[in-house]
Formats: structure tokens, C-alpha cells, sequence
């Protein structure tokens, strides 16, 4: 050892692996930087591992303070404190405060700032054998002071690929995952976080994550597509509600903003009142009169997409989402998680068009939404027969070449289902029939609907054969009654409540209605009756035979054109990692509600707090939001504020089991986050 007095103060490091064992000890004699890598010709501080660089971070000195700077690793640095304090915030240069009692994850290992040591009073203190301990002086000169061990890792139990060792058990030894990524040349992260899915649910549990102190560092995001909104944007606009029409929302249901406040409603009458407008305050006076006094407040589309990206630029969504698809997800035997997840290469990166991944996490979220655009099978069956006929197409697929052909030459739509979609492409149609009257209207539903569902004294109301109510759901499932009447039943009456509230509803929307009662009187708007049995092609229009209910006769009508607004797939096992993820770990379902293809719509059993219990391992937690924790502790599972109250929940729930780098976010941090909001700081 150096010979050092007494008064010299050293700082010491210790490099510890996954399971918290230390490897290596440093001590730090001298201000300066120490550089951090796998490269034995440049690093002072050597971590011969491949999920580490070659010159990975560099460690600076000054005095009793550090820091630490990433240097491009594959991997990333990141510091999460262990104590109380503020996390280490990255600085514009790239540098991070390295608090004492701190880790600095590098790579699959982590770095130990042990607090103020002393040369004199350097003791092991751990309960196994003395690291080997490393003093670095002003010249780098490295003097080794007990015997190096062995580090080579063992990798005689690598699997041939990643599929054969995650299809093994449920549980994977972490050394044979290392051993097997190894040999395949696969990049492993380490991050404290890792939401599964990209979208709106993982967007909204990432923007809590990133308000309650967590380091972008800290977050990996694996979703199909960088920007959060642009599925739902797609579904939405291919459903025809462009940027100026609204959604079917409310105002305090602000993806952007975990507060609700300000709402879109007092967002839009600013926006009215700057542009001179006479009618600025409409949207905050319909807020205080609906429903009875005023139609329902809803934002428009355009306001809530440039909302989400800018919250999505200040919490710095793009540094910490990975496009990727998720193949399956294991425990692994230190208490944490493994995903397996594929990245496209781009053209001139390899003959292979995709690269596999791994990213391993002690807390996971995953919110990957609806699986598939549902197509019914007799569509199905016509498109593989006619694919290259446009006239047959799902309103959720790009489908305005079909509005501009029925706009120039005119002639009968059949429009398939009652819901919101439905509506709004019934809407739709009728504007093109004020431009070419020529346009005809089959508005094809199951059965007739003459009474609306009844729930204690309430009874939703009905319009041309379809409930309406502002919503998709009563709004007391929001926060109100009916929440909490859930939280505390079991599955057999939060099936039978479900059924009675929920169901196929549209908004009671004042243009919609106006024109079904026009269209049904001069004739160019005709509801039927009955499912969908076949599809053909004759004489160049669609035959579409259709069997009434009640077993009534066979009717074949003519078409131009069909528009199937039946919805989305709600089955999780449709998506091919969550049915993956069930099978594994024999995850218990919810109890499914409705009958026939409603049947499918039982998610994932997940607490109060939407943990997936069932996936619990040591101190690892999984947490599932969205439409795959269906008919489970809350009703509004796909709207804004049923993602942002699960979202809510799961950060309450992590910082209650006191994880670290979570901190309680009382008054004044709400405060404090709410005015950086105010102003687009980051958090």
C-alpha cells in the first residue's frame, strides 16, 4: 500500500457486481480524472466485462466532491443515490454530482462511493474475503495490495440463442444470461426502469417517474415507434377526427399534465382570448353547464398532440426510449427482470434486418395497448380473395382515397357497428352527402336497440338505435362512486358491474344526431339489422348477404363500399409476448364480462396499485396499465386519466416499498414541479 499518513484523505470506490459482491477497491489519492473502461491500456479503473466499454466514463476528483461523465458508452452511466438526498443531475457538459453513499451503474456492474475513509481506518467491513484494493495516485500509477483473483466469467452454461434459454423456465440464472449474450455478441443495459410498450401508457408513467425525481438515465422505453402519440394520432385521424375536431375526452384529462390543471377547456379559451375572439370563454362556461345546460366540453385533436410533444421534449422522451419489439420477459435469480427485445438495422448495418437486445431492470411497466386492429373473418376471408380492392377496408387502416372515390362518383356505403368510430365515420359520410347527394347511407348493427342499460336509477338514454353518454364509461369510474366500488369488490361482481356499465356507447353529439334524423327522412340513411355472413363480388359492386336476428330471412343488399367500425382487439393473448409472458408464468386472468366477442377482454389481474403480483420476485415489481389490465380494479383502463391514475397508483406503490431513487412528492415538490411545468423546464 502507498505510504500515506493519517491526515490523508482518500476516497475509496468499490466495483461491485449484480448480486452486490465487491470485486475491486479503489482508493483515490489525488484530484483528477480517472478513466472508467474494459480497455487495460486506458483505464485506471478496469472492468473487464463487455457490457462495459472500452473507455466507458471518466471519474473526476476534486477535493471531497465527484463526478462522472459518460463517454458515448453503449451502455450508459447513471448515479442513484441511496439516501435521501436529491438525485445527481446531469449538467449541460455532460457531468453528474456523484453523491457520497451513491452507486454509479456502469454497464452490469455498479460503482460504491464509500463515504470519507481514511487510509488508517480502511477496513473490509463486508462479510467475505478482502477485495483487491487498488491505490491510484497524481501519476495513475496503479500498485495492487493483495492477490488478484480470477475474473474470468464461466461460460459453459451458455445457451445456443436467447429463445432456447428464456423457453427453459421462467426463472433464468443471471450468470448463464451474461455467459449466453456473450457469446452471441448481444448487447446487454442495465437500467432501473424499463417500460415495455412506447405508447400513451408508457408515456404517462414515464412523465411521473421523471416528476418524482428519477434520472432519464435511470428509464429505458421500448416501444415500435419514438413519438408516444403517433399510433393513437393514426387511429384517430384514420377514424376520420382531423386536427380541428374533437376527441372524446375531457378537459381535465391531460396527458401532458399530471395536475388536470390548467385544462384543455381554460387552455382553449386563452387561445381565444389572445386571438380577439367575442366567443373565448365558451369552453370554460360549457365545463360548468354540462351536460344538462351545455353539450359536453372534449379537446381537440390537434391541442392534445402538440401538448403530449411538448411534455415529451422537457422530460426528454427521446433519450430514453429504444425502438424495439419485446420477445418475452423473465425473472432472473438476483431479483430482477430480463426482456428480450429486437431493434431494426438500418440499410448497410448487416445482412440481418433486425439486432436482439437485452435489457435487464428491477422494476418493469408495461403498457403495450390494444394488440390489433380487429377485422371480422368474413373480411378477412374477401380480402385474401380481392387484395387489391379498396373498397372493403377497417376504420382504424388509411383509408381517404375511399372518401375522395365515393365523393366524385357517389353510391351506397355500408358502415358495420354502433360505437364512437362508428359516428364519427357516419358523420363523415354525411358531409360528403351535402356534396354529392348521390352518396347512400347502410348503417348495419347487430340487433335494434330500443332501451338503453340500466344501473341503479340511472338509465342511459338512446338515439337511432345506439346509448349515448358523454363518455365511455359513467364518470364516477373515473374517481367517483363506482371507482371505489370496484376497488374493493372481487371478480365475479366487478364482471357483472362491468357489464352494466359498460357496453358499445357514442357521445350524444348534437351534428351527429341532426343528421341521422335528415338522413333517415329523405331516405339516404337506412339502419339494418343482423351479422355479416358474407362477402362477395358481383357485377362490380359488393353483394353482402346479412342474417336478421331472430333467424329471420336472408337479405342480400348492393354496395359501393364497406366501412368496418367494429373496433379493436382487446384479447391479450392476440399479442404474441403478453399470451408469452401468461404461458410462462401461468399469470392469473380477469374475469371476463359481456358475451361473444366481448368475451375476449379479460386482462391481466393486477392490485389496487396495478401491480401484476403474480410477476413479484424479491424486491422486482412488474406493472401493467391500459386495455390488458381489462375488467380488473378500475373501469377506464384506455382513457388519459385511467392511464394516468394507473400511472399514479404504481409510483405511490414503488415509493411506499421505499425504493430507491423514489422520494416521497409532498406540497411543495408538487408545487415546485407544477411551476416547472409552467415555465417547459425539465424536471
Amino acid at each position: 500500500m502507498s505510504d500515506l499518513t493519517q491526515s490523508q484523505t482518500v476516497i475509496e470506490i468499490d466495483v461491485r457486481d449484480a448480486e452486490g459482491r465487491v470485486l475491486q477497491r479503489y482508493q483515490l489519492a489525488d484530484d483528477g480524472d480517472y478513466i472508467i473502461g474494459r480497455d487495460r491500456e486506458i483505464a485506471h479503473i478496469l472492468i473487464d466485462d463487455k457490457s462495459v466499454s472500452r473507455r466507458h466514463a471518466v471519474l473526476r476528483r476534486k477535493g471531497d466532491r465527484l463526478a462522472l461523465a459518460d463517454v458515448g458508452s453503449l451502455n450508459g452511466t447513471l448515479i442513484a443515490p441511496t439516501s435521501e438526498r436529491a438525485g445527481a443531475r446531469e449538467t449541460t457538459d455532460g457531468w453528474q454530482d456523484w453523491p457520497r453513499d451513491a452507486y454509479a451503474t456502469i454497464g452490469l456492474f455498479s460503482l460504491y462511493w464509500r463515504a470519507d475513509a481514511m487510509i488508517a481506518e480502511a477496513g473490509d467491513g463486508d462479510d467475505q474475503a478482502s477485495p483487491v484494493i487498488t491505490t491510484l495516485g497524481a501519476d495513475r500509477g496503479v500498485e495492487a495490495t493483495s492477490d488478484e483473483q480470477g475474473a474470468e466469467a464461466d461460460a459453459s452454461g451458455a445457451a445456443t440463442d436467447l429463445t432456447q434459454l428464456f423457453a427453459t423456465t421462467e426463472l433464468v440464472p443471471f450468470s448463464q444470461l451474461l455467459a449466453t449474450a456473450e457469446k452471441l455478441d448481444i448487447p446487454v443495459e442495465t437500467k432501473d426502469y424499463l417500460c415495455i410498450g412506447g405508447g400513451m401508457g408508457s408515456f404517462m408513467f414515464v412523465d411521473h417517474l421523471r416528476i418524482v425525481g428519477v434520472s432519464a438515465q435511470a428509464i429505458r422505453v421500448i416501444g415500435v415507434d419514438p413519438d408516444p402519440v403517433r399510433k393513437w394520432a393514426d387511429y384517430c385521424q384514420n377514424s376520420q377526427i382531423p386536427a380541428h375536431e374533437r376527441i372524446r375526452s375531457h378537459s381535465a384529462s391531460t396527458p401532458d399534465n399530471i395536475w388536470g390543471f390548467p385544462g384543455y377547456a381554460l387552455r382553449e379559451t386563452w387561445q381565444r382570448v389572445r386571438a380577439g375572439r367575442r366567443d373565448a370563454l365558451e369552453p370554460v362556461l360549457r365545463v360548468f353547464g354540462e351536460p344538462l345546460f351545455a353539450e359536453t366540453y372534449t379537446p381537440r385533436l390537434g391541442d392534445v398532440l402538440a401538448s403530449v410533444s411538448r411534455e415529451a421534449q422537457r422530460i426528454g422522451w427521446q433519450g430514453m426510449v429504444r425502438c424495439g419489439r419485446a420477445i418475452a420477459l423473465r425473472k432472473l435469480d438476483d431479483g430482477r427482470y430480463a426482456l428480450h427485445f429486437r431493434t431494426p438495422l438500418q440499410p448497410g448495418q448487416g445482412e440481418e434486418t433486425t439486432r436482439d437486445w437485452i435489457c435487464i431492470a428491477r422494476h418493469v411497466h408495461i403498457a403495450t395497448g390494444y394488440p390489433a386492429i380487429r377485422v371480422l373473418t368474413v373480411l378477412q376471408d374477401y380480402r385474401r380473395r380481392h387484395s387489391d380492392d379498396p373498397s372493403v377496408v377497417n376504420a382504424y387502416e388509411p383509408h381517404d382515397e375511399l372518401y375522395r372515390m365515393l365523393e366524385k362518383r357517389g353510391g351506397t356505403v355500408l358502415v358495420e357497428g354502433r360505437g364512437i368510430v362508428a359516428s364519427r365515420i357516419l358523420q363523415r359520410l354525411g358531409e360528403l352527402h351535402q356534396r354529392n347527394p348521390t352518396i347512400r347511407i347502410v348503417h348495419l348493427m347487430r340487433y335494434p336497440v330500443t332501451s338503453g342499460h340500466r344501473s341503479d336509477l340511472a338509465r342511459r338514454p338512446v338515439r337511432h338505435h345506439v346509448e349515448v353518454q358523454p363518455f365511455n364509461w359513467p364518470k364516477a369510474c373515473w374517481g367517483g362512486a363506482l371507482q371505489q366500488r370496484l376497488e374493493r369488490a372481487d371478480s365475479a361482481k366487478r364482471s357483472e358491474w362491468m357489464d352494466v356499465w359498460g357496453g358499445t356507447t357514442t357521445a350524444d353529439r348534437k351534428n351527429w344526431r341532426v343528421m341521422l334524423a335528415e338522413g333517415t327522412r329523405q331516405g339516404w340513411y337506412q339502419p339494418v339489422f343482423g351479422d355479416l355472413i358474407k362477402v362477395r363480388r358481383r357485377d362490380g359492386q359488393l353483394a353482402l348477404t346479412i342474417q336478421p336476428p331472430k333467424h329471420a330471412s336472408r337479405q342480400t343488399i348492393s354496395a359501393d363500399a364497406l366501412i368496418d367500425c367494429t373496433g379493436l382487439v382487446a384479447d391479450v393473448t392476440t399479442s404474441a409476448f403478453l399470451r408469452d409472458l401468461i404461458d410462462t408464468h401461468a399469470l392469473p386472468r380477469n374475469r371476463a364480462a359481456g358475451t361473444g366477442p366481448e368475451r375476449g377482454m379479460s386482462g391481466l389481474r393486477v392490485t389496487n396499485a396495478f401491480e401484476v403480483k403474480a410477476l413479484r420476485t424479491g424486491s422486482g415489481r412488474v406493472y401493467a396499465a391500459g386495455i390488458i389490465t381489462a375488467n380488473g380494479p378500475y373501469a377506464a383502463v384506455d382513457s388519459f386519466l385511467g392511464l394516468s391514475f394507473a400511472a399514479l397508483r404504481a409510483i405511490d406503490d414503488l415509493v411506499h416499498s421505499r425504493t430507491a431513487g423514489l422520494r416521497r412528492f409532498g406540497p411543495l415538490a408538487s408545487v415546485r414541479q407544477w411551476i416547472k411545468w409552467c415555465r417547459g423546464v425539465s424536471p
